[in-house]
Order: structure tokens, then sequence, then C-alpha cells
């Protein structure tokens, strides 16, 4: 099972319409289905080998301690340009990200590309 942290704040790079304001939150209350990993991120890699039908527990915290929720994996990861991708790739990934448009194409920009894997909790 691979373990990450899922803390970040939204703030106001949320989505229009996004009711959470973390990252974990949005996981529970169902607003947030995918994660994106850069390239340019330590560990990145790890997220490329998962197949679907596997289980990723996500903890409220950085040091990876405290509450988690555990999600499983519903399509096999995909390479994503946020900084180039269509407007509508681009708002499909919005909406299951959490993060509004705007902050997806800086993140692009910013990191290059990314790997997407989509989810959901697991029951």
């Amino acid at each position: 099972m691979l373990k990450a942290s899922m803390y970040f704040a939204y703030g106001r790079d949320a989505r229009t319409g996004l009711q959470s304001k973390t990252t974990f939150e949005a996981i529970l209350a169902g607003e947030r289905t995918s994660t994106t990993r850069f390239a340019v991120w330590p560990g990145s890699e790890r997220y490329r080998v998962l197949k679907v039908g596997d289980t990723i527990r996500f903890f409220e915290d950085r040091e990876m301690r405290g509450r988690h929720v555990d999600v499983v994996v519903t399509e096999l990861p995909r390479d994503i340009d946020l900084a180039r991708c269509s407007q509508a790739d681009l708002a499909s990934w919005s909406a299951c990200e959490g993060w509004s448009e705007t902050a997806g194409r800086s993140y692009g920009r910013r990191y290059g590309l990314g790997l997407q894997v989509r989810y959901k909790v697991a029951r």
C-alpha cells in the first residue's frame, strides 16, 4: 500500500463551488477524486507503477501519523501537461482535484509534466 500525506489548504486557489478547505477534507467529502504528482517532486515515480485496484493511504498530516483515509485507484495513472493541455482537460482536472483551473496552469508552468491518479474512497 502506498502511503502519502494530503494536508494542503486550498485557500484562494480552490475551484469555484468547492466546500472543503483542505485536500484531505475534500477526499472525505467526495470533492476530490484524483491526485497529481509532478516529476520534479521527490517520490513521484512511485505513483507511476500503480494499477487499478491498488490502495493509497492518504494522511491528514505531513508526518503521516494522524487521521487517514484509504482510496482505491480507479484508472491507470496518466501523464498530464497542465501548462499546455486543452481547456476541457484542464476543467476535468480541476473538477477532480479541487484546485482552480488558474492554479492548474500555474502548477504546470512551475513544475512541468505531472502524473494524475484517479481514485475513489475505499468502503
